[in-house]
């Protein structure tokens, strides 16, 4: 289904506000562009809805297109609030999430936040390029020194109507989503999610618990296990804590503490934890 959208472009930048409104060419007097940018001090954000799209070189070359911890939580996140609003989940695309992974990518070597890539392409003709069987239908982009959680990017996103209404659309059925890490760029992380109304056989999310940086509390799926084989398994688990309810206390295990001072000796299969990581994590049971 095609939308009749305004083009808008703002860009906000220490109180000084200006908008330009952009009329696009041809067959898009019916369908026209819609995008936002918002940038305050270290975040970021884009959005841009149904645009047509130019033949350019196919390039969608990717070390980066599987998922990790935080892309998968945002996967979550992004459902457990559509859900919120009585919508179906998407599922993520194995294209679209390629299509992402190469635009984070990308924004990152240069420095901005913009839905043109380095090749000049739209999103729509990126989905392509990547294998998604229609053009992508949509994307939001964001980015910040602070923003490299799922929690930090979707808070983002949130503060944004137009982008709020991106990720509410009911006809999207899927999605992508990728972030990057580029040390000395303007922003730091560039976070990147396209959306899309096809039917391609979903990625599947690796199994196992994702951990982000800092508190995570946990269900522990597995059977029961010693936590310092835990330890073994995970080197970014640093500590876990669980409240002893029949005692009154809080019992915890930190990988740098004796083994005598530990008073959490396991964790056991349906039990809530809370674990300290100090990097992003897929913890196997």
């Amino acid at each position: 289904m095609r939308k009749v959208l305004h083009s808008l472009y703002q860009n906000t930048v220490v109180g000084a506000p200006h908008t330009l409104m952009v009329a696009l060419r041809g067959e898009v007097a019916a369908l026209i562009r819609r995008s936002l940018f918002l940038f305050a001090g270290p975040v970021a954000a884009w959005l841009l809805l149904l645009a047509p799209a130019t033949a350019v070189p196919t390039n969608c070359e990717t070390s980066a297109a599987g998922l990790d911890s935080e892309e998968i939580e945002f996967a979550r996140l992004l459902n457990e609030h559509r859900a919120a609003h009585g919508l179906a989940p998407v599922s993520l695309a194995p294209s679209l999430n390629r299509a992402a992974a190469w635009m984070a990518e990308d924004l990152g070597s240069r420095s901005q936040l913009t839905h043109t890539d380095s090749l000049g392409r739209d999103p729509f003709q990126r989905a392509l390029d990547c294998g998604y069987p229609t053009r992508g239908s949509g994307e939001v982009l964001a980015g910040g020194t602070i923003r490299d959680t799922a929690a930090e990017a979707l808070e983002l996103l949130l503060t944004s109507p137009p982008h709020v209404e991106v990720m509410l659309s009911p006809e999207f059925t899927q999605a992508g989503v990728a972030r990057a890490y580029v040390p000395g760029s303007r922003l730091t992380w560039y976070w990147a999610v396209d959306y899309g109304t096809a039917d391609e056989q979903p990625l599947e999310a690796p199994g196992g618990v994702p951990l982000a940086v800092g508190a995570n509390l946990v269900t522990w799926p597995g059977p029961s296990l010693d936590v310092s084989l835990l330890f073994a398994k995970a080197a970014a688990v640093q500590s876990v804590y669980v409240f002893d309810a029949v005692n009154g206390r809080w019992l915890h295990a930190g990988r740098d503490v004796p083994a005598y001072a530990n008073t959490l000796l396991s964790v056991s299969a349906g039990g809530t934890y809370w674990m300290m990581a100090s990097a992003p994590v897929v913890l196997e049971p």
